[in-house]
């Protein structure tokens, strides 16, 4: 009869948490009673469930009541008081809240991390710094050490406003933690340091925790945050020690991977060697599909920007050949490189390629053609563009376009075509 009612009890505590996931109070109330009126011996373990339930499903006043009456039975624990504190904390009952942990302490039940977890939270919810530490040195003054959990909470506190101790304690409770770090607070650790953009704690901590090993369970995605964030910082070097590290962990790289290194690498004025990178990726078989527009386009404003028009025409080239659709933003990158190393003739081509392609032109396409021409010194050309655009109707000539032309105008002492200009800019 013991092993029927303990299975019958297991059995009710999943299908309660199955109800749980969808709110589904009443269904929970009613497997409840039914294990009651079954005649079930009923132990704090159910009963827990049941009041855990209730507070998940928003129903504090359900939650209270029952609490009142597992005090009646003597089956509140340090279990039961965690769950309420947690509901009251929820619905922003404070002073209630804090009146639990007096009547816990008074019954000979001592908080422990759960307890402080849940009041930590809420302080970092509400953004109260000083209270934040104050259940920090209670939790340790208790003999309590910081878990995952509380250095996950106070982690999520830290801002670019947050005192310089702050972030020092904080990483001081990390390192004291006697849990194997996880993934989950991993990635919260490089979220905040790039969050408060302190990248050299960040440095500093991938230095440590690599001696370590734990990078071997670091994910592509926080790969590609962290090199991310070391390009737009400028640091080269952790972007391709990072890079290094995902290949040496058998760490497959995703699209955004590719493309956070790829971008890092340009914008620190590698092109070459994003290039190269992507002809790497190029000989994986399951990678090639990950090689896509926006990661050629990120190599082509690289060398835009550098202005190798030679490098531009190779790289669309290689898109050619391996069957990469180039977009207006690619077309428009390759024609800006084309303006800006006075060659319109290739820009010519490209525009043809374009139309053949069916891409339309935006009002940027045009700009830049208008642009080139005028740096060219061919205002007549520019013009005939500025015409057909016009004709065209889907996009009307803006302030930049005028001011090229009337540049281009200056610089040929036009003064006819600058004053017609002006006129028609009225």
């Amino acid at each position: 009869d013991s092993k029927d009612s303990n299975a019958e009890m297991q059995r009710a505590v999943t299908t309660i948490k199955a109800y749980v996931k969808n709110k589904d109070l009443p269904n929970v109330t009613a497997v409840f009673n039914r294990l009651k009126k079954n005649g079930v011996t009923m132990r704090s373990q159910i009963y827990n469930c049941y009041l855990d339930a209730c507070v998940q499903c928003n129903d504090i006043d359900a939650a209270l009541s029952l609490f009142e009456e597992m005090k009646q039975l003597g089956f509140v624990d340090v279990v039961s008081y965690n769950t309420v504190l947690k509901g009251y904390l929820a619905s922003g009952r404070l002073a209630e809240a804090r009146n639990l942990v007096q009547e816990m302490s008074s019954r000979g039940l001592a908080a422990n991390k759960v307890t402080y977890n849940e009041l930590l939270n809420a302080k970092v919810s509400a953004r109260d710094r000083v209270g934040m530490w104050s259940i920090v040195d209670q939790m340790l003054s208790a003999g309590l050490k910081a878990n995952l959990i509380t250095c996950s909470i106070l982690l999520k506190s830290l801002t670019q406003h947050s005192a310089e101790t702050d972030l020092a304690r904080v990483m001081s409770l990390i390192d004291s933690v006697e849990e194997p770090i996880d993934e989950v607070l991993f990635s919260s650790i490089i979220e905040a340091c790039i969050r408060i953009k302190r990248l050299d704690s960040l440095s500093d901590f991938i230095g440590r925790y690599k001696l370590k090993g734990l990078f071997k369970n670091i994910s592509a995605p926080i790969y590609g945050a962290m090199i991310k964030a070391f390009g737009e910082a400028g640091n080269i070097h952790q972007v391709r020690e990072l890079w290094a590290q995902l290949q040496n962990n058998n760490v497959k790289p995703t699209a955004i991977t590719i493309g956070c290194v790829v971008e890092a690498l340009v914008i620190n004025k590698q092109g070459e060697e994003a290039w190269q990178l992507v002809q790497d990726q190029l000989q994986y078989a399951d990678r090639k599909s990950m090689i896509n527009t926006v990661v050629y386009s990120t190599v082509l404003k690289g060398f835009a920007v550098s202005k190798r028009i030679d490098k531009v025409l190779a790289v669309y080239k290689e898109m050619r050949n391996n069957s990469i659709a180039c977009n207006t933003i690619t077309y428009n990158t390759m024609l800006d490189a084309c303006a800006k190393c006075n060659s319109m003739e290739k820009a010519s081509m490209l525009l043809e390629d374009m139309r053949e392609s069916k891409i339309e032109p935006d009002i940027i396409t045009y700009s830049t053609i208008i642009k080139g021409y005028c740096l060219n010194g061919d205002v007549e050309r520019a013009l005939s563009v500025l015409e057909e655009m016009k004709r065209d109707g889907h996009f009307m000539p803006d302030e930049i376009m005028y001011n090229s032309i009337l540049d281009g105008c200056t610089k040929q002492r036009n003064v006819s075509e600058a004053l017609r200009l002006l006129d028609e800019m009225k």
